[in-house]
């Protein structure tokens, strides 16, 4: 269900500052019950699975209304109708290699009072507001130096079970990377050359969990034209994720500044 990768050094953090592995091979370990009200058993391998990849750099300290607004609008109404599991970790400045996980909750009810659609449903609202209080901790913590927007891609797809009935992705970020050595905002991203340059510097890392999976984008470019991250726009951005998740097999389905309903 699980896919590892090694590394000299490698961590995981659960969002309360708790280390619950280090060092090679431990890159992707399953979230465990340290996680507390943030964590649910989920229903079984093949359960529709959603990973949320979420912003906390300083730019995303103005847009918490924002992204709470996308899980509690978008992206947990369908968690719920499709009873998925979902995940959540942090962008932070080295994602891969030192994730952070927020959230591990299922919205499909399992055992006794499950074949109630009236239980199942309620189960769902209490797991919507969990996740969001969840949510809410982690972005009012410190905020992230960098984002390693390419480390939370590779390491988020690879928590995808093989055999989950649908798999996804959602970002919620500028998506901008902000890492040294791949900071899009000096980066030529639309030319062909540009891209493959981009590429062989920041694309190496483990994307193998993107086959055949669905990523959505919402947040793109919404700190654009700041100091920190220049001259780059929405549609810049949305292209050159667009292209780069095709080349890992992936798919964006959903992108842009919103996905919320009423704008």
């Amino acid at each position: 269900m699980w896919k590892w990768i090694g590394a000299a050094t490698a961590g995981l953090v659960l969002a309360g500052g708790i280390a619950v592995a280090t060092g090679a091979d431990l890159i992707h370990q399953p979230p465990t019950s340290e996680l507390g009200e943030c964590r649910t058993e989920p229903a079984s391998d093949s359960q529709a699975t959603i990973v949320v990849l979420l912003g906390t750099n300083a730019s995303d300290a103005n847009l918490v209304d924002t992204h709470l607004r996308h899980l509690q609008e978008v992206v947990l109404p369908e968690a719920a109708r499709d009873g998925a599991r979902v995940i959540e970790g942090t962008i932070s400045g080295d994602s891969e290699r030192s994730p952070t996980l927020v959230a591990d909750i299922s919205f499909l009810r399992t055992g006794d009072g499950s074949d109630n659609p009236e239980n199942q449903q309620t189960w769902a609202e209490d797991q919507k507001e969990v996740f969001v209080r969840c949510t809410r901790s982690a972005l009012l913590g410190e905020p992230a130096d960098r984002s390693d927007v390419f480390g939370a891609l590779a390491w988020g797809s690879n928590l995808l079970p093989d055999h989950a009935e649908m798999r996804r992705i959602v970002m919620l970020s500028d998506a901008i990377n902000t890492t040294q050595g791949c900071n899009l905002t000096g980066r030529d991203i639309d030319s062909p050359d540009g891209r493959a340059a981009v590429m062989a510097d920041c694309g190496g890392a483990d994307f193998s969990g993107l086959d055949a999976t669905e990523v959505w984008l919402a947040g793109v470019g919404l700190s654009s034209g700041s100091d920190s991250t220049g001259t780059l726009t929405p549609s810049e951005l949305e292209d050159f994720w667009s292209w780069f998740v095709a080349e890992k097999h992936g798919q964006v389905t959903r992108a842009g500044t919103t996905l919320l309903p009423d704008t």
